[in-house]
């Protein structure tokens, strides 16, 4: 989700429009990132990942497969790929996020 209205600034903790912060609700924490000034970006808080799913895709018009990682390190990024070219279920927690609702 974007947000005009800066949450982090919001806060005073604003430094060059290149911070980071948390919200939290409940037991889930989701990742802010500031982006072009003071537009946040709420990050979902588990990753999207449809690796074992993706056949259930062939047929369709997909032109490609994009990434976006955010807060990964360079492991979980190695990973989530790994999966993909495996399609195999990804490990810990993770979202099908609305494609299967």
């Amino acid at each position: 989700m974007t947000t005009e209205n800066c949450i982090i600034k919001n806060q005073g903790k604003c430094i060059n429009y290149k911070n980071s912060d948390k919200l939290s609700d409940k037991a889930a924490n989701f990742d802010v990132v500031c982006e072009f000034g003071h537009r946040n970006v709420i990050l979902n808080s588990v990753p999207i990942n449809l690796s074992d799913k993706m056949k259930e895709f062939s047929g369709k018009d997909i032109k490609g497969l994009e990434f976006l990682f955010t807060t990964e390190n360079k492991r979980e990024v190695e990973q989530i790929i790994e999966s993909y070219q495996k399609g195999t279920k990804p490990k810990g927690n993770f979202t099908r996020g609305m494609y299967f609702k």
